[in-house]
This record gives structure tokens, sequence and C-alpha cells, in this order.
């Protein structure tokens, strides 16, 4: 919320719904992936939710990565995953791609692990995160 009230723009998706939403863009040989990974790379912040939930294809975790590289340095991208970076090369499927888009990921991110021993406001508190609505 608070990117969103200082008039930041904001891309908030779940990873099925883009999965799904890419085999349709994919399907029309008149759209451009150029144009569905712009869509991707523009906002200031992207928020990828249930990151990992389900297996994605060679093609999407293509994607994803060229739209990692290029908002690396320039925006923010949150993954929202049950899955800790641990896991993610195997969750993935190992290979160079996967080695890099991870790497991109991991060395430049803040990693905020919820254990389930605390609530929200309790994260948001320590992490000096605002919550007003």
């Amino acid at each position: 919320n608070a990117a969103i009230e200082k008039c930041f723009k904001v891309k908030y998706v779940r990873m099925p719904d883009l999965d799904q939403e890419f085999c349709e863009w994919r399907a029309n040989p008149e759209k451009r992936r150029s144009t569905f990974r712009k869509r991707l790379a523009s906002p200031a912040l992207l928020i990828l939710d249930e990151w990992l939930s389900r297996p994605i294809s060679e093609e999407l975790k293509r994607l994803i990565f060229d739209v990692v590289e290029d908002r690396l340095g320039k925006s923010s991208t949150i993954f929202c995953s049950q899955h800790s970076f641990s896991s993610w090369m195997e969750q993935l499927g190992n290979g160079c791609e996967t080695e890099s888009l991870v790497d991109r990921v991991i060395h430049n991110a803040t990693s905020i692990v919820l254990d389930g021993k605390c609530n929200m406001r309790e994260i948001a508190q320590k992490y000096h995160l605002n919550q007003s609505r």
C-alpha cells in the first residue's frame, strides 16, 4: 500500500494467473513477447505472488529471467513464496538459466522470512513497514 500511496506504479500478479496469461499471449501469433515483457518490466514495483507454488515452463522461466534482468538496479520486485531461496534451484530445475536467475535475485535481495510464529503486525513493526491503508 505504501508504494501506491506514494504514487508508484505497482503490478501485482499471481504466478498461476501469469502462467495462464502467458500461454494465452503465446497462442496469439499477432502479439509480441516484447510487449508482454515490457508490461512486467515497467512498474516501479512488481509483486509475483505464489512464486514456485507450482512448476513453471522453461519459456516462462526465460521470460521471468528477462524481466528480472530488465528491472535489475532500476526497480523493485517482490517474490512471495513458500519456498526458501535454498530450494529455488531444485524447484526451477538446475541449469545455467536457473542459476543466473537465482543469482540475480538472491544477490540483490532483502529476505523477510515469515516462520509462522509472529503475525504481520509484528513483522511490519520489526522491518519498519508502514501499515496505513
